[in-house]
Order: C-alpha cells, then structure tokens, then sequence
C-alpha cells in the first residue's frame, strides 16, 4: 500500500531493499535474505538543500520500520541452551543521500535492531539510542550498524565505496568493515566493454551480538553482505555489449570466511553472465558458473559446485 503527503511518500507491505554501493553486496542492507515487511516514509523525489548547507546539492531520505521474525528465541535456542534473542524484534533504518555535484554522491545510513518481547525500551534508552550512547555489554539492548558509503564518477572511470561500523565508541561508528571499487566504462573507444573491480572486508565482531544473539539475521539469512564475519571478497568482471540491448560477462570471484579460525572457509567462484531484450521491457538474464570451497564445512577437504540461474525480468 502507498500513499503521499506534500513531498513524502509512505508506504506499507513487503519490500527487498538495497543499501550501499557494492555489486557483489551490501555491508548494512542488502536483498540476501527474503523481502522484509516494512512500514515506509521517503521522499518522493530528491529535494534541493537550501540555507547554510546548500553546497549538499539534493538530498534524498528514506526511513522504515521492519517487523522481524516471532520465533527468533527458538532460533536461537536450536543453537544451543546459551543462546538468546527476543521475538518479534524490531529493525529501524535512517538514510539520506545527498549529491552535491552531477558526479558524486554519497550517503549516510543507521540501522538498529532493538526491542522485542522481553526487550523493550523505556523513555531513558530511547533517549540514549536517539543520540547514539552505547550501553555496557549486559546491559545494551540494540544492535547497530551505521556509517556512510559514496560514488565519484571521473571521465574514464568510477569509484565507489562503503565504511560502516558495527557498534559505536565515542558516538562514532566502531569495529569498522569496507567496501571499495573501481568501475571502468569504457576499456574500448566505442563502450562496448566495462570492468569493475572491487574488495570487501568484514571484522571478527560483524553481524553478532550479545543480546540478539541470532546476528543479524532474518530468517537465517544475513541481512548485510553473504560472506559474514571476518570475512574477505576479491571481485572482478568484465562485460561486453552487443546490438539490441544484449550484453556477455565473465567474472571471477575469491571469498576468505571466518579468517580468524584455523582451518576457515575459503570460496572460489567463476561464472558466465548474459542478458537479452525479449520485448518491449521484458529481459531474460542469466549465469552459468563454478565454485569450489577449499576446507568446506570447517574441514581440510575441497567441494565443488555447478550452478546456473535464469531470470525474466519486466521493467514498468
């Protein structure tokens, strides 16, 4: 359901969203896991920035509420007598974007897992949340993740980046994780063929908490990037354009999990990716590709897989 007021927008139902810059992810939010159901406000287009901050250029907001799962106790229960969380958690979720100039913009992004049954919040911790203070360990009652990420596009070639924080010192993001990329559109004079490419890390405290102790989860799928914790991911693709709105891709992809542990993880990924126009903004996407994942399953074997996608897609 949607509706609007003025310059804003609210909306209410299911949504998968995208936070961040990454192509092979997102750090904060992503559309890894199912699509959330969430009650919205956003501006309805980008809106000029006026008085002393003008030199923002527009400036775009967006704002949610996120209804987690019911059963997030018994979820973590299965891990382990332990293991806590709080059902029917909450997750809120502040950006604005702004863009100063036509080739560079950027944005600011807070996310917060907070309540739930057993966990609720009095008027003195939504006042300490309001402005970012950071309980002891025992006694914090939300999760966050906040920080910023940009895009600068320069003739000849783009980059961009994330840097976010999983908790907070001093009102400042802490225990930071990042994302950068270089996006090349033209290797050729007439633009048929593009490269990015791109790195990410994430440290040993991403997507855990004491308190949720499921991470930051819905319905065990991480809500950020897929790699996890402590994880590192190397990426590069190359595409090339045909007539007719058809385009062929190669990529190749190497994911180091869990670093920390002795014997971690580590995911070696190659694949072929195509798309075509069927009709009038109708598209068929697809990838055929190969992974092998060296000490799988925490153990010193190799395991390989085959795998290939197809989507149809309609714009409107």
């Amino acid at each position: 359901m949607k509706t609007r007021a003025g310059i804003w927008a609210f909306e209410a139902g299911k949504e998968a969203m995208t936070w961040g810059q990454g192509e092979t992810g997102n750090l904060a939010l992503g559309n890894n896991m199912r699509p959330l159901t969430t009650i919205q406000a956003h501006f309805i287009e980008p809106q000029r920035v006026g008085g002393f901050f003008r030199f923002l250029g527009q400036a775009d907001v967006h704002l949610f509420y996120g209804f987690l799962e019911g059963d997030r106790r018994d979820r973590a229960a299965a891990l382990g007598s332990k293991y806590k969380d709080s059902d029917d958690a909450g997750l809120i979720g502040i950006r604005a974007d702004f863009s100063p100039t036509s080739y560079f913009t950027f944005g600011l992004s807070r996310l917060s897992m907070l309540g739930g049954d057993g966990n609720g919040l009095d008027s003195s911790d939504w006042g300490h949340w309001l402005y970012g203070r950071n309980d002891d360990a025992d006694k914090d009652r939300w999760d966050d993740i906040a920080g910023g990420d940009f895009r600068l596009s320069l003739p000849g070639v783009t980059f961009y980046g994330e840097l976010y924080g999983e908790d907070q010192s001093h009102y400042m993001p802490s225990k930071v994780a990042y994302r950068a990329g270089i996006y090349l559109p033209k290797l050729t004079h007439d633009g048929s063929w593009d490269m990015t490419l791109e790195m990410a890390d994430t440290s040993d405290v991403w997507y855990g908490h004491q308190r949720f102790n499921n991470g930051w989860t819905y319905h065990d799928a991480i809500m950020g990037d897929a790699m996890g914790r402590d994880a590192r991911k190397y990426y590069g693709a190359i595409r090339h354009y045909l007539p007719h709105e058809t385009s062929l891709g190669l990529y190749a992809q190497r994911t180091e999990m869990e670093r920390g542990m002795r014997v971690h993880p580590t995911v070696n990924e190659f694949g072929l990716t195509g798309q075509t126009k069927l009709g009038q903004d109708v598209y068929l996407s697809g990838i055929i590709g190969y992974a092998n994942v060296e000490n799988a399953d925490f153990t010193i074997h190799t395991d390989h897989d085959k795998f290939a996608t197809a989507t149809i897609q309609w714009r409107y």
